[in-house]
Parts: structure tokens; C-alpha cells; sequence
């Protein structure tokens, strides 16, 4: 007999279970479905999109970019202006300088000498020969006073007498007194005409000697004496009697923008009459003169304080300067401007020219590097041809083609595209 399972009969084999009915099922959510396929959808469109994009783009390089700080100078030439006097040479010869530079000189100190070399040297010759040959016989002289027998006996005849009245003196003799002084004159006296008899000729004629060279010497050397009180500069410019302090308002921009290299001057040595040979500045107040654009010197006043910044050794020194005076440049945009100072002076006299900024030029911000900025042509149009839609733009005729140009920025009276 053929046995017919149960379609109620659950195959877990438990016979007390009932299977359950599939007429019995909730029925599914078709609408959750639906939107998660869009949601599928949408993000396998994404995928495929960013994927495209990433074969088909042009890759754009980024770079982190940092604060920072750049120099952006706006410098300006000057002019030093100084209390100078030139001094020129007396004679041809050799400079000879008996101080140093930039020494503080005293009024009438002597400076330098002009030596004839070639003469001085002969002659130079001729005094130590002469002192060699006087050194030379005093050794040789066997009665020199001071070593003679005579100088020493009259010496200590006069010690003698000093010690035999000196007791009388004490007891207030002064018939003691009076007598020890004839004696002791009386013993000088015999002793000083003993030293002048003594082989004065030989002494005499070295002295003369020796004097007739010492004469020639100074024929052959020309001493040169400071005027007036001040400090010694050796380098001569040339400009010391074209820039001067009571100049300086009639400075041109021409005169401000004068270069001189004082690397390439020396001091004076084989000279001529007549050449210049030194300088002293006789006053510690200086000025810089320069011509400075308008917009760089807004706020500026006569009498105020300011600090300037002048280049030296390729770095711009800060200096604390004086608004001496400010005058506009005939038929330009500049200003001549004068700043005074009272210090520093020695650290900028070997200088004429100079290189200076108003202000400190450093600006704080973020550091972009140039491959990052993009430079673009732009047309400068007037308002009047820009159109009144939007995006505004104006329209460009090349031909019998019409393009349009949107406009990038605008401002009361032009545009830009």
C-alpha cells in the first residue's frame, strides 16, 4: 500500500509541527525596492562619471602653501652731503701721513708730510753718517771730562765742601751759608772751563754737520697742517666742492643719481703741487639728498623724525634721520628731500652714493608660488558698449563674426573682458 505524505507534515521531523502556508506570507515592499535601485542607480552613474573624469581630466598640481614674508623694496638713489675741505699739495714729492684714517684731528695737528723721496733718502744717509761718526769719537776719547782725573777730583773737592758746612748750616751759620755757596761756584765754574777748552773743535764740527743736513732735510720735506679741528679722510671723490652743504637746495635729480665707487679710489701717494692729496670733515651733522616719488614720502614733515634704511655691505642699516627739507622737482612727480643726521657719520664716510628705502619693505602673507597665478589679456571698454542682460558682456566684431566677451570686472566708468 502506497502511503501519501501529508503536505501539512513538517520534514524537520517533528510531527507535532504544522508547515506554514505560502498563501499565509506578508506580501513584499515593492516601494523599498524601487528606491534602492534608484539609489544603486545614482551611485553607479557617480562611479562611472568620477571614473571618466579621472582618465579624461588634465591633472592640476596643488602645493601647500605657507605664511610667509617678502621683500617688495622700493628704493631710491641718494646723495651724501658733508662739511668737507680739501687740502692739495704743497709740493712734488711722496704723501707721508702722520695720522691715520679717520683720526680726530686737532686745529693745526700735523697730518701729513710731502717728502722728495729720492733727495730725502740721500740725505737720510748723510745724518746717520755723521751721528755714526760722532758716537764713534766720544768712545775714542780718552780725557772726556766726565772720565777725566781733573772732572773727578774737582767733583769730589765739591761733595766735600757740601759735607764739611753742612753741620754750620744746621746750627743756622749764615756766614757758613754764604761760604759754601762762593766755594761751590767757584768749584763749577773751574770745572765747566776745563769741559768748554776741551777738543771743542772736533765737537763743533760734527754739531755743524749735522745741523747743515737736518736744514737740507727740511728743504726737501713740506709738513702739511690741519686748518681746523675735524676727521681725517685719505679719499678724495671729487665731488667734495660740487655737493656741498650750502648746495643743497639747488640739488638737481641729475646730481642725487651721481654713482661713485670709492672701491676703486686710493689715497694719494706720488702727488704734484697743486693735487689734492686729503680731506677733513670739520662737522659731525651729515645729509642725505634724494628724489623720492610723492606717494612714497605721504606724512612726511620738516623737523619730523624718521627712519631711513641705507644699504651698506648689501643689507639695508636702519638710521634715524631728520626731515631737513622738502622742495618738489620742477616739471615732475618727485620730491628732493633732504634728511639730517648727527650720528653715525664714520660708518658711511668712505660712501658718496647711496641706495636707500623710507619704510621697511617686508610684507607678511601667504606665499603663492608663480606657477600657481594665471595671467590673463584684458580689454578695457567703455561702459556705454556693455550690455544690460545678465552676464553682462559686450559683444566683439571680427568681421562678419560676432563673439561675446563676458565682462570680468567693472567700475563706475570701464569694464573689463
Amino acid at each position: 500500500m502506497t502511503v501519501m505524505p501529508d503536505k501539512n507534515f513538517d520534514r524537520t521531523g517533528n510531527p507535532g509541527a504544522v508547515k506554514p502556508n505560502p498563501r499565509n506570507r506578508p506580501p513584499r515592499n515593492l516601494s523599498l525596492t524601487f528606491v534602492l535601485a534608484i539609489i544603486f542607480i545614482f551611485i553607479a552613474a557617480n562611479i562611472v562619471r568620477s571614473v571618466y573624469d579621472y582618465l579624461t581630466t588634465v591633472p592640476i598640481g596643488t602645493e601647500t602653501v605657507k605664511m610667509g614674508s617678502i621683500d617688495v623694496p622700493k628704493i631710491v638713489t641718494g646723495i651724501i652731503v658733508r662739511d668737507e675741505r680739501v687740502y692739495f699739495s704743497p709740493a712734488d714729492g711722496v704723501v707721508s701721513y702722520a695720522a691715520s684714517e679717520f683720526d680726530r684731528l686737532k686745529k693745526g695737528s700735523l697730518v701729513c708730510s710731502v717728502d722728495n723721496a729720492g733727495e730725502l733718502e740721500k740725505l737720510l744717509g748723510e745724518l746717520g753718517q755723521v751721528d755714526e761718526r760722532m758716537k764713534k769719537m766720544q768712545d775714542q776719547r780718552q780725557g772726556f771730562s766726565l772720565a777725566d782725573e781733573n772732572s773727578r777730583r774737582i767733583n769730589a773737592q765739591i761733595k766735600n765742601t757740601i759735607d764739611g758746612r753742612i753741620f754750620s748750616m744746621v746750627a743756622s751759620n749764615v756766614r757758613s751759608v754764604y761760604s759754601l755757596k762762593d766755594s761751590v761756584t767757584q768749584s763749577i765754574d773751574t770745572r765747566n772751563q776745563m769741559i768748554l777748552t776741551e777738543d771743542a773743535g772736533s765737537v763743533r764740527d760734527f754739531a755743524e754737520a749735522r745741523l747743515l743736513v737736518q736744514e737740507e732735510i727740511s728743504r726737501n720735506t713740506a709738513p702739511v697742517y690741519a686748518m681746523e679741528s675735524g676727521i681725517l679722510c685719505e679719499v678724495i671723490d671729487g665731488l667734495e666742492e660740487v655737493i656741498t652743504v650750502n648746495g643743497m637746495s639747488s640739488l638737481t635729480k641729475e646730481q642725487t643719481l651721481m654713482r661713485v665707487d670709492y672701491d676703486r679710489l686710493a689715497p694719494a701717494r706720488d702727488v704734484s703741487a697743486g693735487d689734492p692729496i686729503f680731506k677733513i670733515v670739520a662737522s659731525n651733522v651729515w645729509y642725505v639728498a634724494a628724489c623720492i616719488p610723492s606717494d612714497q614720502i605721504a606724512g612726511f614733515a620738516e623737523g619730523a623724525a624718521r627712519t631711513i634704511f641705507i644699504e651698506k655691505g648689501g643689507a639695508f642699516t636702519p638710521v634715524d634721520m631728520e626731515v631737513e627739507s622738502i622742495s618738489r622737482v620742477v616739471g615732475g612727480t618727485d620730491s628732493l628731500v633732504v634728511f639730517k643726521c648727527t650720528r653715525n657719520m664714520i660708518d658711511f664716510l668712505g660712501m658718496r652714493s647711496v641706495r636707500l628705502k623710507t619704510s621697511d619693505s617686508v610684507v607678511t602673507g601667504l606665499k603663492i608660488p608663480n606657477t600657481a597665478i594665471t595671467e590673463k589679456t584684458m580689454l578695457r571698454i567703455p561702459k556705454a558698449y556693455v550690455t544690460a542682460d545678465s552676464p553682462r558682456k559686450v559683444c566683439r566684431k571680427d568681421g562678419d563674426v560676432i563673439a561675446p566677451i563676458p565682462v570680468q570686472y567693472e567700475n563706475e566708468y570701464v569694464a573689463f573682458g
